[in-house]
């Protein structure tokens, strides 16, 4: 297999179980994944880490997926 260009991923979901599969996927090919459970969790986060992907849901109840990839737009960085 290719080198590998992604290295870290930000999977963010309210439900823990989504986040544990998203893990168990991306597990196997070296991939390090970190977990969030609200959209403020993820943006602290984002601010001390560097993430090469970012799986959101798109339904969560204080901030959903498309709020927070407009916030992490606005990150210098991103």
């Amino acid at each position: 297999m290719g080198k590998n260009y992604i290295q870290k991923v930000l999977s963010v979901d309210d439900i823990p179980t989504n986040n544990m599969l998203v893990h168990s996927c991306l597990k196997f090919d070296g991939i390090q994944t970190i977990s969030a459970e609200s959209g403020q969790e993820a943006l602290e986060l984002i601010f001390k880490n560097y993430f090469s992907l970012f799986i959101l849901d798109v339904m969560m109840s204080e901030m959903d997926g498309f709020e927070l990839a407009e916030k992490i737009r606005e990150i210098e960085k991103y």
